[in-house]
């Protein structure tokens, strides 16, 4: 499974000339918004195995688990804990080879909990 490219990129490696994101992972819209939990989603490309996170701000009460990816495709992590009515902003982060092991973050999404 390889979905579209991250815009700027040519393959799923490395990181867009254009917004300087990683070609490898891209964030997607969530889904399932309450007032209190959503369902963030994210898209792995490239790279596995690859550990896998989420980054929240405001950061929610409760720890984001780190996942390992043995495949390409979409990760969806249940969030609970969040403020009704607020605006959340989040990112899908992975660490693999195509990161040189570190943590890279790609784009940002975000959504506002009912109230």
């Amino acid at each position: 499974f390889n979905g579209p490219l991250v815009d700027g990129c040519t393959s799923y490696q490395g990181y867009s000339a254009t917004t300087g994101l990683p070609c490898f992972a891209k964030t997607n819209p969530a889904a399932s918004i309450l007032a209190t939990s959503a369902m963030l989603k994210g898209e792995l490309l490239d790279g596995v195995p690859a550990d896998i996170t989420w980054n929240v701000s405001p950061s929610p009460t409760g720890p984001f688990p780190v996942m390992t990816a043995t495949s390409t495709g979409q990760w969806t992590t249940n969030i609970g804990g969040l403020t009704p009515n607020t605006t959340y902003t989040y990112q899908f982060c992975v660490s693999n080879q195509n990161s040189g092991n570190t943590v890279t973050c790609a784009n940002s999404e975000t959504f506002t909990t009912k109230p």
